[in-house]
């Protein structure tokens, strides 16, 4: 990677949190909050499974989570699809898990010189609430959300965005997303260099530019590599 980066720019929801962690913890609060109204047979492994399933890593529409969660749990009064609703958008946020290493992450980086920006698909008032809810928000001056900005991933002119408030070039810019489409295919074609964070890629789709697996892993990548330069 060049050491001609000035900006690095983060997905938000299983880049930055923990996507695993944050659902495992939400099932634990729906469970305690509902488990009056279910069939005392009803295990929280099995309200974890439903729920899980039906997040599907953040990808899957909400309102088919919502109906699972009402159709595939054996209640004895069944909520409305309505509660349901309003629960996850009043509680899943406070919820959210940061990934092991973020905070120090985004410290050492800040502390590097570079700039720090973040593009995230989602409804603006849940995104907002998850950055307050997992203090993240004051590393960020430029924070572009689907929603209010009017474009998502993995159209260009979401990235083109969020690099014009940053006041950066896109070949000055890295993007780090855990999305192989949204974020990795879309920053690429925006002419970002990319940073892919998961396991194997195994996508026939064109490889980002280095690929972590933690977010610690970002200290060699960029730190050491650029830094040092």
């Amino acid at each position: 990677m060049s050491d001609t980066i000035e900006a690095v720019i983060f997905d938000l929801d299983n880049t930055l949190t923990d996507r695993t962690a944050s659902i495992h913890r939400f099932s634990e609060q729906f469970y305690e909050d509902f488990c009056s109204d279910m069939d005392q047979n009803v295990t929280f492994s099995e309200v974890h499974r439903v729920i899980s399933l039906g997040d599907g890593g953040g990808y899957r529409p909400k309102e088919t989570m919502f109906l699972e969660l009402q159709r595939d749990i054996s209640w004895l009064t069944r909520p409305e699809i309505s509660a349901i609703r309003e629960y996850w958008y009043r509680v899943s946020a406070e919820c959210m898990q940061l990934r092991n290493g973020t905070v120090k992450t985004l410290e050492a980086i800040g502390a590097c010189g570079y700039k720090l920006g973040m593009i995230t698909n989602g409804k603006t008032v849940v995104q907002n609430a998850t950055l307050d809810a997992v203090n993240i928000r004051a590393f960020f001056p430029v924070i572009v959300i689907s929603e209010a900005s009017g474009v998502r991933k993995p159209d260009p002119t979401i990235f083109q965005i969020a690099l014009s408030q940053m006041e950066v070039q896109a070949e000055n810019a890295v993007y780090i997303g855990d999305n192989p489409d949204a974020d990795i295919q879309g920053a690429r074609n925006a002419g970002l260099k990319t940073i892919w964070i998961g396991q194997d890629w195994t996508y026939d789709l064109p490889e980002p530019d280095h690929q972590i697996t933690q977010m610690s892993d970002l200290h060699r990548i960029l730190l050491n590599d650029l830094c040092a330069g």
